[in-house]
């Protein structure tokens, strides 16, 4: 995704990945896309993820980003959303919010 820098548009859906723990991966990835305006990411019953922390650092970097979809249902082990509200605070151009938790 990183070798992706011109792109604007991102959906990725890993419903039922079961076996992701970390996000790490993803969110460095996205963070190198500055020229996104659209993201949607959705993350149903992966039930091991317990951080949002990488969600917040790629989101702090997507200062062109206009419309955002998060979802997490049915991610058990995740105890706090405080990642997610940093990262939603420095998007300044955002229009369009969904978030499904």
């Amino acid at each position: 995704l990183a070798s992706l820098e011109q792109l604007q548009q991102l959906s990725l859906n890993f419903s039922e990945c079961m076996q992701i723990t970390s996000l790490a991966e993803v969110g460095r990835a996205l963070a190198a896309l500055k020229q996104l305006q659209q993201l949607s990411l959705a993350f149903p019953c992966c039930y091991q993820i317990t951080s949002l922390a990488e969600v917040r650092r790629s989101l702090a970097a997507l200062q062109q980003l206009q419309q955002l979809s998060l979802e997490f249902r049915f991610c058990e082990r995740l105890t706090s959303l405080a990642d997610v509200g940093r990262g939603l605070a420095s998007l300044e151009q955002l229009q369009q919010l969904s978030l499904d938790f």
